[in-house]
């Protein structure tokens, strides 16, 4: 779909007949030679979160070529091979070079997707002069799904070229183009990418798991905690195919954090609806949670597996191999299981019922649910100042003897408050909100490192502990050892980083913005 600059491309307005043949108003003289007509296959790539559009990069596969294309000028940044048209790709499958490195840029996670495929039908005329030279080329370009079936209905455009040294004849050159051609308007590589996907409605097509309520602080409570719920169920039902398919693993990580967020709001925020209802919903909520642990946890270590395997010697590295490969057969299991859950009648009945429950508009009693129809701005000051209160609390008990469990309960914490931070985060002042958020995500990350770490270990040694003393056992033995090594190491250094992080965190600087931010909040 890469087209050089100095080709311009105009839209066909709607789908109203072509009233004029082509060429049929050029100058005395001029004329058109057709060249050719031509059929090619267009594969658009990107991931689920449309990461590679965020970075104004379009990802085509035409002829065995995988293209990176700026999005703002048309021009290839970078090509490599791809034989075959794959449903998905991760950027480290494809060869070294410029298009992997690009890709890895817009993400090392996500797989890219095959969004849409598209047939482009092309016909191409030479636009001859009186003296009958070549000075342009005209292009006629149809686009049609792939997909034969569907009835989806693209944009149709004329293109014309400019030979070099004849730009100057550019204005009698659109009288080339037939009417209800807009030849006023040069449309840019950029509208015609959007234009098709809007017409294609990829799969992920405006999805996003990031948090953008807009809330009243004057609104009751009751009220904007559904909202919340209303996103984060679309959430979960938006991550639902890509879980099936086994995709990528983001695919469950933004499916759980939905949860979670569901879950920490509810019991933050207790008292927003009645009581019973609420308890049935988090006990719901927790058993989807611990579903899915099983699957994200074979998920966690394959996705680890260059990193384990950078960390031993050259010779050590092969014994990891049934390591990982007994993890990728877990795995499968795991899927299996969890998708037949999702299949199944607990989950489809749980999520019906949980919507039922967030549709309920009318507010319930103030004696079973004392803060249904507080001021949204009043509970949020007070969920955060206790909230703040329990990490600050728990923050200044930690020494270097702090257990593993009191961090990973101090990361509990931290996650309430920034749960809270993030839905309420409409109420303050953007810059204000950034900066205590920032704050907060390098704190969560030391301690999240820590944990993580911890509960590697627990399972590397459980593993150790089952291996066979064989000869065999003997190798993995040795490498699971020498990965718990150096992996300790690395916690303790976390571990000692922890006091300058959280020391950053509980200063005087913090505690005013914070008192600033709330105080305003309670009072709007």
């Amino acid at each position: 779909m890469s087209d050089a600059q100095e080709t311009l491309f105009f839209r066909i307005n709607g789908e109203t007949p072509l009233l004029q043949a082509v060429g049929q108003n050029l100058p005395e003289g001029w004329s058109l030679g057709k060249i050719s007509t031509r059929r090619e296959r267009l594969v658009f790539y990107d991931t689920f979160e449309g990461e590679a559009f965020r970075n104004g990069l379009a990802v085509v596969r035409r002829k065995g070529t995988l293209s990176i294309i700026d999005l703002g000028t048309g021009a290839v940044e970078a090509e490599t091979s791809l034989a075959q048209t794959p449903p998905r790709f991760f950027a480290s499958d494809i060869p070294e070079g410029k298009a992997r490195k690009r890709l890895l840029q817009c993400s090392t996670l996500r797989a890219f997707i095959n969004r849409c495929a598209i047939d482009r039908f092309i016909s191409s005329w030479r636009i001859l002069n009186q003296d009958g030279k070549t000075i342009a080329t005209l292009d006629y370009e149809s686009l049609h799904p792939a997909d034969k079936s569907s009835e989806t209905l693209f944009p149709r455009h004329y293109s014309i070229t400019p030979l070099k040294g004849y730009h100057k004849e550019l204005s009698p050159m659109l009288m080339a183009l037939p009417e209800p051609v807009d030849a006023y308007r040069i449309v840019s590589f950029r509208e015609r990418f959007i234009a098709i996907m809007e017409a294609a409605e990829p799969f992920g097509k405006g999805y996003s798991s990031k948090l953008h309520l807009q809330l009243d602080a004057r609104a009751p409570i009751h009220e904007n905690v559904r909202r919340l719920l209303l996103f984060t169920t679309s959430v979960m039902e938006a991550n639902e195919e890509g879980i099936r398919k086994d995709i990528d693993s983001e695919f469950l990580h933004d499916f759980r954090v939905a949860v979670r967020r569901s879950r920490s709001i509810l019991r933050l925020l207790n008292g927003a609806f009645d009581p019973e209802r609420t308890a049935w919903a988090l006990a719901g909520l927790r058993e989807l949670g611990k579903r899915t642990n099983d699957l994200r946890d074979s998920d966690v270590y394959l996705l680890r597996r260059d990193e384990y395997t950078s960390l031993l010697s050259p010779s050590l590295r092969p014994a990891l191999d049934p390591f990982f490969s007994d993890l990728e057969a877990e795995k499968r299991l795991h899927h299996r299981q969890f998708c037949r859950y999702l299949a199944g009648g607990e989950y489809p009945d749980f999520m019906a019922s949980l919507k039922e429950f967030i549709a309920e508009e009318k507010l319930p009693d103030e004696e079973s649910a004392p803060l249904a129809a507080r001021p949204t701005g009043e509970v949020a000051a007070k969920a955060i100042r206790k909230a703040l209160k329990k990490v600050l609390a728990h923050g200044r008990r930690t020494g270097s003897e702090t257990s593993d469990t009191e961090l990973h309960e101090l990361r509990i914490d931290c996650k309430k408050l920034r749960y809270l931070l993030e839905f309420f985060a409409s109420l303050f002042p953007p810059k204000a909100t950034a900066q205590v958020l920032r704050q907060m995500k390098a704190l969560q990350d030391n301690l999240g490192t820590f944990v993580d770490m911890s509960v590697q270990m627990e399972f590397l040694q459980s593993r150790l502990e089952t291996l066979p003393a064989d000869r065999g056992g003997i190798g993995e033995a040795a490498a699971i050892g020498g990965l718990l090594t150096t992996l300790y190491r690395e916690r303790e250094k976390v571990r000692e980083h922890f006091h300058e992080i959280f020391s950053a965190f509980d200063n005087n600087e913090t505690g005013e913005l914070f008192d600033e931010l709330l105080t305003g909040l309670a009072e709007a």
